[in-house]
C-alpha cells in the first residue's frame, strides 16, 4: 500500500510539473541547467555545434547513413518577443543547406533550403517562445530525476520515506473502505488469500486524489524528507501548499472515462502481499486500459487495448548515493498472434563536483541494455546498448557562460551510432534583420499535412546530404567537442 501511495504521489507531481505556472524567482541557488535557461531567456545568445558518426554503415538503417560526418551549427537569441534561430548543415566542407525560424515579435517564420520555395508562419506564443528558450510554458522547474529517486526510495519498506508515509496510509486506507466490495478468498500455494477490491467512480478517484494531496500537503515530516530528494527551488514550486487550490484545478481536469479498480491482495496474518490499479484511458489514447502492479518486489505497468498489448516488469529498482539503477523486462504484443520479449538493465548516475579552477560542473550518465529473453522471441535490433552523458559546466558568476556537452552512444547489432553537441551562452548579438513572404500557415494545416510538410523537409535534407558523400574517411572522433564550438565561433 505504502509503494502504491508513494508512487501515485510521485505521479501526481509529474502531473503538476507539466501544467503549473512558473514559481516566483527565488533566489536559492540554481542548477546550472537552470542557469542556461535563464540566461537565454534574458536575452544571451547561444552557440553549438553537433556532429554524428556511424560505424559498420552498410548494416545501419540506409536512412541515417546521409548523417556521417555531416556537423551542424546552430545559433540562437531572442529580444522581447523577437527571436532568431539559425542552423547550418555542412558535410565534407561543403554547405548543405541553411534552416532559419524567426519571430517579427507577432509571427514566426521557417525558412530553409530544404523547403525549396516553401515559407512556413505560425502566430507567436508563449509556447513556441518558451520551447525556443529550452523550457515549456508549462513546466516548472526539472523534476524527473528527482521522481527516479522518489520511486526508488518508495519500493523500499526499509526507507525513511516509505516510513514516513505510514500515516498518509493509514487514512487513505480507512477512506478506501468505502468503497470496498465483499472480501474474496483465494488459494495460492495451499495458502489462503483475502483480495480486497475497491472500486470508484471517476469523480470519487478525483476526490481521492484532492484528499491525498491536502494530506501531503500538511505533513511535515514527509514533506522535510520529499525536500530532501529536491533542490531548493524544485520543493519551493512543487511542495507549496498554498498551490493546493491549483492542484485540485488539475485533478478537476483529468479525462476518466470509466470506474478506477485498486485490488489489495492479503494474507490470513494481515500482510499485503500484492497491490494493483487498473483504469480505462481515454477514447482518444493509444491505448485503452492501463494497469499497475505490484507483486513479490515486482512491479508492472501494461497499456492494451482488443488487439495490442505492452508490459513493463521492474524486478529490482535501486536507489544509490548518486543515482539509480534497475532491470526488468518488456513484452510487446502489437497483433494477437506475435509477442516479442526483451530483456532491460538501466542504470542513472549523477554526478556534482569543482575543478581547481572553481568551474562548476553538473551532469550524469543514463545507461539502457536491452538483451534477448530466451522465453521469447525478440526484435531484430536486440541486442542493443544506449548511452546518454550530460554534463553543464559554469563558473560561480551569474554572467559567467554555461556550456552544455552532450553524448549519445547507440550500438545496434549492425553497427554503432554517435552523436554529439556541445552549446555555450555568449554575449548578445544584434539581432539580424529578416523578412519573409510566408505560403503556408501552419496554424491552418491538419495535423497530416503538418507531418507530411515535416517529412518533405527531412527527406529533402538528406537528399541534399547525400549528393555531397565523398570518398573522405572519417576522422577518429567525429564528434562535436568544445574545440569544435570555439572554431565554429
Amino acid at each position: 500500500m505504502k509503494q502504491f501511495l508513494c508512487t501515485l504521489c510521485a505521479l501526481c507531481l509529474c502531473l503538476f510539473s507539466v501544467t503549473c505556472a512558473w514559481a516566483e524567482e527565488s533566489t536559492e541557488t540554481v542548477t546550472l541547467q537552470e542557469k542556461m535557461q535563464r540566461q537565454i531567456a534574458l536575452g544571451s545568445g547561444l552557440r553549438g555545434v553537433m556532429k554524428m558518426h556511424m560505424e559498420g554503415e552498410e548494416g545501419l538503417p540506409a536512412l541515417l547513413s546521409p548523417l556521417e560526418d555531416t556537423e551542424f551549427q546552430f545559433s540562437y537569441i531572442n529580444a522581447g518577443e523577437r527571436f532568431d534561430l539559425e542552423l547550418t548543415a555542412e558535410k565534407n566542407e561543403k554547405n548543405a543547406g541553411n534552416t532559419v525560424v524567426f519571430s517579427d515579435g507577432n509571427t514566426a517564420y521557417m525558412t530553409s533550403d530544404w523547403l525549396m520555395d516553401t515559407v512556413l508562419s505560425m502566430p507567436v506564443g508563449e509556447e513556441l517562445t518558451a520551447m525556443l528558450e529550452g523550457r515549456s510554458s508549462h513546466v516548472q522547474p526539472e523534476i524527473m530525476s528527482a521522481l527516479l529517486g522518489l520511486l526508488g526510495k518508495a519500493s523500499s519498506e526499509q526507507s525513511a520515506l516509505a516510513q514516513a508515509a505510514e500515516e498518509l496510509t493509514a487514512k487513505a486506507r480507512q477512506r478506501l473502505d468505502a468503497y470496498a466490495g465483499d472480501i474474496q478468498l483465494a488459494q495460492e500455494n495451499g495458502q489462503t488469500r483475502m483480495v480486497f477490491q475497491y472500486v470508484l467512480s471517476p469523480d470519487e478517484m478525483k476526490t481521492e486524489m484532492k484528499l491525498l494531496m491536502r494530506d501531503l500537503l500538511a505533513d511535515q515530516k514527509l514533506l522535510d524528507l520529499l525536500r530532501m530528494e529536491l533542490s531548493e527551488e524544485q520543493a519551493a514550486a512543487y511542495l507549496n501548499p498554498n498551490y493546493l487550490w491549483y492542484y485540485e484545478r488539475i485533478i478537476d481536469g483529468i479525462k476518466l472515462d470509466d470506474d478506477v479498480v485498486y485490488e489489495r491482495v492479503v494474507t490470513m496474518q494481515g500482510e499485503e502481499v500484492a497491490t494493483s490499479i487498473a483504469l480505462a484511458l481515454p477514447e482518444d489514447a493509444q491505448f485503452r486500459e492501463l494497469v499497475w502492479e505490484r507483486e513479490n518486489g515486482v512491479t508492472t505497468l501494461t497499456v492494451s487495448d482488443a488487439t495490442r498489448r505492452m508490459v513493463l516488469s521492474a524486478e529490482e529498482s535501486t536507489e544509490q548515493e548518486n543515482g539509480w539503477q534497475g532491470r526488468g523486462t518488456l513484452a510487446v504484443a502489437l497483433a494477437e498472434d506475435r509477442e516479442e520479449r526483451m530483456l532491460w538493465t538501466c542504470e542513472l548516475k549523477r554526478d556534482q563536483h569543482v575543478d581547481a579552477e572553481s568551474v562548476h560542473y553538473e551532469g550524469g550518465t543514463l545507461a539502457l541494455q536491452l538483451e534477448k529473453d530466451a522465453e521469447g522471441e525478440s526484435p531484430e535490433y536486440v541486442p542493443l546498448q544506449l548511452n546518454l552523458t550530460w554534463q553543464f559546466s559554469s563558473k560561480a558568476a551569474k554572467r559567467a557562460a554555461t556550456d552544455l556537452e552532450v553524448r549519445l552512444d547507440v550500438k545496434l547489432p549492425e553497427g554503432q551510432i554517435v552523436a554529439a553537441l556541445a552549446a555555450r551562452t555568449q554575449s548578445p548579438w544584434e539581432l539580424p534583420e529578416r523578412t519573409a513572404t510566408p505560403t503556408s500557415n501552419l496554424a491552418d494545416m491538419t495535423a497530416e499535412e503538418r507531418v507530411q510538410v515535416m517529412s518533405d523537409f527531412l527527406i529533402n535534407g538528406l537528399i541534399q546530404l547525400s549528393s555531397l558523400d565523398g570518398d573522405t574517411a572519417a576522422s577518429e572522433t567525429a564528434v562535436a567537442t568544445q574545440t569544435d564550438l570555439e572554431e565554429a565561433n
